[in-house]
């Protein structure tokens, strides 16, 4: 069963982490650290339609990890990324798709996410709890998924 999901996710993990973190050598680490903790988690969770969003979740914080251990990291803000490159020629479909969720996000709504994924604490310019930031991230995060 772990064979098969590696063969599954492996690539789609590793361009997620490689976007993220704009660094091959640390986007191995970081896909590698996904599969590792999923290895080590196989008994204690349940594989099922949701494992996808646990590999995703799984590699936001392995490259929060990484960013911390890596002070100097080589993370790109999401302005400064060229959206026609993200895609590799393998799978064009991922441009097309990160531009459709740029596109249904508003400017306030990406900075949000980028804050709150990188750790920089939103609420403290925003005014609000943190849970009213987990809440409005967990309604960004319920807007994309209509997509």
């Amino acid at each position: 069963m772990f064979n098969e999901l590696v063969d599954k996710y492996y690539n789609e993990i590793f361009r997620y982490c490689k976007y993220r973190l704009n660094d091959d050598e640390g986007a191995k680490d970081c896909t590698q650290e996904v599969f590792l903790t999923l290895h080590k988690s196989m008994k204690k969770i349940k594989i099922s339609e949701n494992i996808k969003l646990w590999l995703y979740r799984t590699a936001d914080l392995k490259i929060k990890e990484y960013w911390r251990k890596n002070k100097n990291n080589t993370a790109v803000s999401i302005e400064d990324i060229d959206i026609s490159n993200i895609a590799s020629d393998e799978d064009v479909h991922a441009d097309i798709e990160t531009r459709d969720i740029i596109s249904v996000l508003t400017d306030d709504e990406i900075k949000l996410l980028k804050d709150y994924y990188m750790d920089r604490k939103p609420e403290k310019y925003l005014n609000i709890s943190s849970g009213a930031v987990r809440k409005r991230v967990h309604k960004i995060r319920e807007k994309l998924k209509l997509l």
